[in-house]
């Protein structure tokens, strides 16, 4: 049984394009629809995919790695003694973002973390990736769409809650996070492991941190005072609160 098969017959269909005009589904649906899409496809270890990867733990791994490599490019950057006005507001910045990744990662407790990885496992918990309103839907029939299996993966399903709060804070508009994390936890029948795990991500400077990798990677260019918008927009998105 291949990957559509499955899926269809879970009355989960791959549509391969992105899906316009869903915007008007309120979050609150669109969570519901997270966690149906979820517990149709906790099947048990029988219900093995193959060709399906597992990508549980990654996000966690990536950040501290990204914290250590951003870490080392603003080193590089302060001991290069040419430094322009906008590259002494990317130090500056760019320490400060890297001292918020640090210490909301060190809040995780282990031991929750852990956990939250061995129940994933036990369940083999499939996620779909990308969860939003444009990359999911549900029709009057009760069939679910998906607009690609290309990011479907073994994983926590709380990241599948995760990747809808990034999506969600880069509306930059006064949602109640935390309010989102308590529904999708209560429908997915999940408990407060699962609750503070995600309000701990939910703080993460994601937004910061990938203008950061951007500038390491040369994507972007640090002469150029853009740098300073792209960080402050991504600011305005990180620093929107659980409420």
């Amino acid at each position: 049984m291949d990957i559509y098969e499955y899926l269809s017959s879970k009355s989960i269909i791959i549509s391969d394009e992105r899906f316009k005009g869903n915007i008007e589904v309120s979050i609150s649906e669109q969570i519901q629809l997270i966690s149906d899409a979820h517990k149709r496809l906790l099947a048990g270890k029988e219900a093995i995919i193959p060709r399906i990867q597992s990508v549980i733990g990654k996000d966690f791994e990536a950040y501290k790695v990204d914290i250590k490599k951003n870490k080392n490019y603003i080193s590089k950057i302060t001991n290069n003694k040419g430094t322009s006005y906008i590259e002494d507001y990317l130090i500056d910045e760019g320490t400060s973002i890297i001292k918020n990744a640090e210490e909301t990662l060190s809040l995780l407790d282990l031991e929750i973390y852990f956990s939250i990885i061995k129940r994933s496992m036990k369940r083999y918990e499939i996620c779909l990736g990308r969860v939003d309103e444009s990359n999911l839907k549900r029709d009057k029939n009760e069939i679910i769409y998906i607009s690609s299996s290309r990011y479907i993966a073994y994983d926590l399903l709380e990241s599948d809650c995760y990747s809808y709060i990034k999506k969600i804070k880069r509306r930059k508009r006064n949602y109640n996070i935390n309010n989102i994390i308590n529904e999708f936890a209560n429908k997915s029948a999940l408990d407060d492991d699962s609750v503070k795990y995600l309000r701990i991500l939910s703080i993460y400077p994601n937004e910061s941190m990938k203008v950061l990798n951007k500038c390491r990677n040369g994507k972007v260019d640090i002469t150029n005072e853009d740098i300073v918008n792209k960080l402050k927009n991504a600011k305005e998105c990180d620093d929107i609160k659980l409420l």
